[in-house]
């Protein structure tokens, strides 16, 4: 593998790595920052859905607090005069067309611990002459003996959840004799509450944690809900006997927010699968954007390590030329010009060369010459050669002639 290659492998590895890393992070910091936002967000809704519920309630506690003042009601009471209290009804009847928070109205007797209905408007008076005294309002305010605000219970007239405000009527001494009572009108309250309602649904529990009221749906049956909405209530009702009276989880599909403010608990959902998806958009759009800078750094990278190791591959074929012998070398100009390290490196080979091709011809040089010397030494060497050898005959041919003297003046003196 070329240099060339292994660079652009080693940077395309970096830059992957440290995108996936960078990718990982702002996926969780995104998810994280949302779920901050989104918690957020979910306090601020509570908290306005608080707002409405309570401005309902004290709009209707209000229109309520005025009958229980009225002269009349607090004569048919003392008197229990039938006629003061078909004119009490009449009276509830007018009062009710006039108001859009209370559903109906009714005047409730107290005898001892039973709250009998006296009088009421015209859509309820079906229920007159029942004894109400089992229902949450009528305990309620028989044992605080001030307004109350009762659980969820079932409608007698049209069989639909209602909740009722009970506030007390008590004569100069301060007896109690019976209290007015009012339905509130919870369409009308969902109408308050329907504005809120984008890709979330609000829900309002009674006292006793019973569901009366849910934006999404109307409740025909009280206390029928389904395993994940049990689920979800009982987690409220842990949080809320344990901890602060509000908070904000996550479960399967929605992000869940409630608060208790005193007998009414506010829940607001809001889906967690259409903002886990607007965050896996935002996330990918990243990841696209992030893909698309690795492929521009690619192109970048590929085009300028092309011209670095174009410029390593000169110099290389040019050290090979070097090896063959060959020092006569011709460097392109942009490489010596260049101001970066190639250039240095071109200029020094360059240097190398030229200084290699001094010292080659030099010693060619030295060396025709030393052969010469040697040349003549030889030559100077075979005439000693030659000299010796023709002494050493002259002598060799002497030494013979002597010992045949030797031999003569032997026999000579033999004879």
């Amino acid at each position: 593998m070329s240099i060339k290659f292994k660079l652009i492998f080693i940077i395309v590895a970096v830059l992957a790595f440290v995108g996936l890393l960078s990718g990982a992070f702002i996926y969780w910091q995104n998810t994280k920052i949302l779920t901050k936002h989104l918690n957020s967000d979910i306090k601020e809704t509570i908290n306005q859905t608080t707002q409405l519920v309570n401005f309902y309630i004290n709009r209707a506690e209000s229109n309520i607090t005025n009958l229980a003042t009225d002269p009349l009601i607090l004569e048919a009471l003392e008197t229990k005069d039938p006629a003061k209290f078909d004119q009490v009804s009449a009276k509830l009847t007018t009062i009710k067309n006039s108001l859009d928070t209370v559903e109906n109205l009714a005047l409730m007797e107290i005898n001892n611990a039973s709250c009998t209905p006296r009088a009421a408007n015209l859509a309820a008076a079906a229920v007159l002459g029942r004894d109400f005294s089992d229902r949450d309002y009528c305990q309620g305010i028989l044992k605080t003996k001030s307004t109350y605000l009762s659980s969820a219970f079932v409608s007698a007239v049209n069989n639909l959840p209602v909740l009722g405000i009970a506030i007390p009527i008590k004569n100069d001494k301060g007896l109690m004799l019976g209290f007015v009572y009012g339905s509130l009108n919870l369409n009308e309250l969902r109408g308050y509450l329907w504005d809120l309602q984008v890709d979330s649904k609000v829900e309002l529990l009674d006292r006793y944690g019973v569901m009366f009221l849910n934006t999404e749906e109307k409740i025909e049956k009280l206390g029928e809900l389904m395993e994940t909405e049990k689920l979800e209530l009982r987690r409220i009702q842990d949080g809320l006997t344990k901890g602060p009276k509000e908070g904000v989880f996550q479960d399967e599909d929605n992000f869940v927010g409630y608060k208790a403010v005193g007998p009414i608990t506010v829940i607001y959902e809001k889906s967690a699968s259409k903002l886990l998806s607007m965050v896996r958009t935002v996330n990918l759009l990243i990841f696209a954007s992030l893909l698309l800078a690795l492929l521009l750094t690619l192109l970048v990278v590929y085009f300028f390590v092309g011209k670095v190791t174009q410029r390593i591959s000169r110099l290389s074929h040019i050290t090979q030329e070097i090896a063959g012998g060959k020092f006569s070398i011709e460097l392109d100009k942009k490489d010596l010009t260049a101001k970066d390290e190639t250039a240095i490196l071109a200029r020094s080979f360059n240097v190398m060369a030229l200084k290699l091709k001094d010292l080659y011809d030099n010693l060619d040089n030295k060396v025709k010459e030393r052969t010469q010397k040697l040349e003549q030494s030889e030559a100077e060497t075979k005439k000693a050669l030659d000299e010796a050898q023709r002494l050493n005959n002259l002598m060799v041919g002497r030494e013979l002639e002597m010992v045949k003297l030797k031999e003569e003046l032997k026999k000579v003196n033999k004879t």
